[in-house]
């Protein structure tokens, strides 16, 4: 079970996003200087909500990450089984994000098996 920290920053990441606005995923990356600008824009935002996230370990923000990641998986699938064919891009996206953020930790094992049960129809817990 992971500390209380990092259910409070799970749960409140994305708080700044009301001020800052919601970029697709991958666009960050592609544009030179929006992530850092965009981070910025978000702890402007979350400031003025009086929300402070706690520290991490980088093993966490790691793990927080790629909970995000396969988070948006589990969107884009399911936007697939709604019909939605664009949604295919996110899933392979973020899968591969995944995957590789998790060779970073002590994660890649269970991501690996994680997606593998979702690819088979057998969800993994």
């Amino acid at each position: 079970m992971p500390r209380a920290e990092v259910l409070y920053y799970c749960l409140l990441h994305d708080s700044g996003e009301l001020f800052a606005g919601d970029i697709p995923f991958g666009v960050k990356v592609q544009i030179p200087g929006l992530k850092e600008a965009m981070d910025k824009a978000e702890a402007i935002g979350r400031h003025q909500l009086e929300l402070k996230l706690p520290e991490l370990t980088k093993e966490e923000r790691i793990q927080a990450k790629i909970c995000d990641y396969l988070e948006m998986h589990e969107t884009g699938e399911h936007q697939m089984n709604l019909g939605n064919k664009y949604a295919e891009a996110v899933m392979l996206d973020t899968m591969y994000a995944a995957q590789n953020l998790a060779k970073e930790s002590c994660m890649s094992e269970h991501v690996n098996a994680w997606l593998a049960g979702r690819a088979s129809g057998r969800h993994v817990r």
